[in-house]
């Protein structure tokens, strides 16, 4: 049996994601519409890549066999539950679903392409908005998988992947540079199962990609200046940038700072201007990949359609005004900036605080109350967690007491280090003035603070025999697992009632084999996502609006399915 190469691991998790969504955008672009053979082309790609001049033939079969395990598993557990949130049940699901069934965003407007198929019914103005409009890598993978699968709910398994992605790189890195085993695994999962992946695993929400690509990004970086695996390590650099820029138009903004930084502190540290010119084909050519290829759509469609690059996130059609933020916030008439801070160190809320003095706990305690919003997949003040506040600021007080005695004990890797450093600081300038971007849930990538002080104190303690420091990166863990402890019961609940939802929906399949039909309506008329769970199961039915519902029908999938058997 071999030992698993968490490094090799992680990059073909990745490498096959990334196919995926790059395979897909080149198919598009090439008048092919999603079918099975993505994933398939996308498989043999990934496989190729790795067996290509292997050293090992039979470890890396053994790697792929694991990979492809873990795959499988991943997808079974998210076919198995229901995504019950309203941008899931709205867009996600939509877009993924006009994909599945032959709707070719780079050549046609969805609004054209449900006209002309009748894919769904009852079209809506928003879910069709963003659906066109928004940026496409996790709905390319996702429409991809569920072309294989015939599940809807089986394309949200990229949190569970990207989480499982994330562990791997930084308990590699964490062990490599001398950690003890306990401390590297302990410090990578408080880092890869944080908050926002653990409420947003059952949904086709996407802001826990962002977060792991955005501090897997940073990572890669600095390994870069380590002269190791560099090959391997530009691929996955690429693959994470090209990814990055096609989640979220706001995203683009991050990746393409951290590029710019790089490229500036790499010219000031190699004097080698061939290697300078290297590195930057290498971010020149990732950048016309993700906006050129695979960012097709949205980026030049939604220019040559609307003349607007970002529709749908900025101009009239923008989804969210300061007003409606204020709204949300609980408290209008405050500043980007305020708002962002409030958010790190509030109570968790949903725009039912509307005082500072009611927002604003001391770290590291909590009301009973603030563990309902656990079961939100955007809470927008405290999202992060209970304890993410007290842990946020224990976290900067170590990095500022401890960084200079780290830096003088490690001097190799003090300015490989600082690459990071300098990523995370100018991140957080840039979400407490980036607009909208206040909620840190959407952009969490913060967390990579958690990573600088762990690795601090755990270093110095192995180097120093610094029994104090392995104390407070303990305490640091135990109250990162703690605070995301509350998601435990949230997920059983989010099991047992898919077993309901189940249940019904297979008896409405057989009921529709027997010859009989249905009237549905969603809780919302905008969920018209959730078309493709009747469609998954061949239920016969008809679409009606909310006003038309009356009291014969009953409800299923959480109160938002209403549902009548015809005569």
């Amino acid at each position: 049996m071999y030992k698993v190469d968490r490094y090799k691991l992680a990059s073909m998790l990745l490498t096959f994601f990334s196919m995926t969504v790059v395979v897909t955008a080149i198919f598009l672009l090439a008048g092919i519409s999603v079918s099975i053979w993505n994933i398939l082309f996308a498989s043999t790609v990934t496989a190729s890549i790795f067996l290509y001049k292997d050293n090992d033939f039979k470890k890396t079969i053994f790697h792929l066999v694991v990979v492809a395990a873990i795959i499988v598993l991943i997808t079974l557990f998210s076919s198995s539950v229901f995504d019950q949130t309203w941008d899931g049940a709205a867009y996600h699901k939509q877009a993924i679903g006009f994909l599945k069934y032959g709707w070719n965003p780079v050549y046609q407007a969805n609004t054209v392409f449900n006209e002309l198929s009748h894919n769904i019914q009852i079209p809506r103005h928003n879910p069709m908005l963003w659906a066109e409009a928004y940026p496409k890598a996790t709905w390319y993978f996702s429409a991809s998988i569920y072309a294989l699968t015939g599940n809807i709910e089986s394309g949200k398994m990229y949190h569970l992947l990207f989480a499982l992605i994330t562990y791997l790189f930084f308990s590699e890195f964490l062990i490599r540079k001398g950690l003890k085993k306990y401390q590297a695994i302990l410090s990578s999962l408080v880092i890869a199962l944080n908050p926002v992946v653990l409420a947003q695993f059952c949904s086709y929400y996407l802001d826990s990609v962002v977060v792991c690509s955005l501090m897997l990004i940073m990572l890669l970086f600095m390994q870069v200046f380590e002269g190791r695996d560099q090959a391997k390590n530009w691929l996955n650099l690429s693959f994470l940038m090209i990814i990055g820029c096609n989640l979220k138009f706001s995203v683009g903004l991050f990746v393409a700072t951290y590029a710019i930084i790089f490229i500036l502190y790499y010219c000031y540290r190699e004097t080698n201007k061939r290697k300078v010119g290297g590195r930057f084909l290498i971010l020149a050519f990732s950048a016309f990949m993700a906006v050129g290829v695979v960012g097709v759509s949205p980026y030049l469609t939604n220019l040559l359609r609307y003349q607007n690059i970002f529709y749908g996130f900025i101009g009239e059609q923008g989804f969210m005004t300061k007003d409606l933020a204020g709204q949300y916030f609980g408290i209008k008439g405050l500043s980007d900036p305020v708002m962002f801070f409030l958010s790190l160190i509030g109570r968790m809320s949903h725009g039912n605080l509307t005082q500072i003095g009611d927002l604003v706990k001391i770290p590291f305690t909590f009301k009973m109350e603030e563990l309902n919003y656990y079961y939100y997949v955007d809470p927008r003040v405290g999202g992060l967690g209970v304890f993410f506040s007290g842990i946020f600021f224990l976290s900067i007080i170590v990095w500022a007491l401890k960084r200079k005695q780290w830096r003088k004990e490690f001097s190799d890797t003090k300015d490989k280090m600082l690459i990071v450093e300098i990523f995370s600081w100018i991140s957080f300038i840039e979400m407490a003035f980036l607009p909208t971007s206040y909620n840190t849930r959407y952009i969490g990538h913060i967390y990579i603070l958690f990573f600088i002080s762990l690795f601090i104190l755990f270093s110095l303690e192995n180097k120093l025999k610094n029994k104090i420091s392995n104390y407070i990166g303990i305490f640091i863990c135990v109250m990162g697992i703690l605070n995301t402890a509350p998601y435990v019961p949230v997920m059983l609940h989010k099991i047992d009632a898919a077993t309901d939802i189940r249940a019904i929906l297979n008896y409405m399949k057989n009921r529709s084999q027997e010859g009989k039909k249905y009237q549905v309506c969603f809780y919302v008329d905008d969920f018209s996502g959730m078309n493709y769970n009747l469609m998954d199961k061949d239920i016969n039915y008809e679409l009606v609006l909310r006003e038309q519902v009356d009291e014969t029908f009953q409800l299923t999938y959480a109160n938002w399915l209403y549902y009548k058997e015809l005569p």
